[in-house]
């Protein structure tokens, strides 16, 4: 209760709760979305996709521990600035991935989509934000409630995302089946990393809402009003990724220009006296325990 009763812990203990269902969803179907929508044999469609998956995640997760510990020596703000980049640039890859054309590189006998290419930035991009909210957490609570807060995201990570994630995944592919087909797993995906978005607004400032609402048809009442509108008075059907083609780069120009508003007009840091007062308070924490370790 007390933990909970930090804000910033909560609110990124369900951005990863969220990240979870949309991350986990994906893991879990995604060879299956290959098999279906690029006519990939199951062993194929494994091989490529953990391949291409599992060398961007580790390269990713090197990548943004290392670039955030040089980012937070100037500005500590980073620690939860750079896993909300790494959830907004993994967005466009996912949908990339999912929306992009049939079409493959012939290397021998193995046959590889042009759309895996973007398979690997995602998992490069997604994986800064899960092992980044770890660490940001830690410095947001004292020297023994550390094991008990990671514990607690680890349970938000893990109930929502390998709970509910392919679970949501799964029955959103046969809730679709009868209007898109076969290519209803592709739809129920891009649904499900929607959430992708609202992790990175938890972990953004204000107003974010609004913002995210404008990406997708569904993401506030006046869109699905006004494609309902030009459908019945002038014949012109816009579908759920049509919207999303416009909707999401608008949503992502109007989320960094807030953060730029809020951060360097509106609400300005001393920075200089703010790292100094975290790093007086680090000192103070001392060195981590053998139990907070493990």
């Amino acid at each position: 209760k007390a933990l909970l009763g930090i804000r910033a812990f909560l609110m990124v203990c369900l951005a990863c709760g969220l990240g979870g269902i949309a991350g986990y969803g994906y893991g879990i179907w995604g060879p299956s979305f290959l098999m279906r929508s690029h006519d990939l044999p199951l062993a194929q469609a494994g091989l490529l996709f953990g391949l291409a998956s599992g060398l961007g995640a580790a390269s990713g997760a090197i990548f943004g521990g290392w670039y955030c510990d040089r980012l937070t020596r100037r500005d500590p703000r980073w620690q939860l600035r750079l896993p909300m980049i790494g959830a907004l640039l993994g967005l466009p890859m996912g949908f990339a991935f999912l929306l992009w054309p049939a079409g493959n590189w012939q290397l021998g006998s193995l046959a590889v989509p042009h759309a895996m290419i973007f398979a690997v930035g995602f998992g490069f991009f997604n994986a800064w934000w899960p092992p980044l909210c770890y660490a940001a957490t830690s410095h947001m609570m004292a020297p023994n409630q550390r094991a008990l807060g990671a514990a607690m995201l680890n349970l938000f990570l893990t109930l929502f995302g390998a709970g509910l994630g392919p679970l949501i995944s799964g029955a959103l592919s046969d809730l679709f089946v009868g209007r898109f087909g076969p290519g209803s797993l592709r739809y129920a995906l891009l649904l499900t990393l929607c959430l992708l978005g609202l992790t990175a607004l938890l972990l953004g400032i204000a107003y974010a809402a609004s913002i995210g609402g404008i990406a997708t048809l569904i993401g506030t009442p006046p869109n699905a009003l006004l494609a309902a509108f030009l459908k019945d008075n002038y014949d012109v059907h816009i579908g759920f990724g049509q919207w999303m083609l416009l909707g999401v780069p608008v949503s992502l120009g109007m989320l960094l220009f807030t953060w730029w508003w809020l951060t360097r007009k509106r609400f300005t840091l001393n920075t200089d006296a703010a790292r100094t007062m975290i790093e007086q308070q680090l000192q103070e924490l001392g060195p981590m325990s053998k139990p907070e370790k493990m």
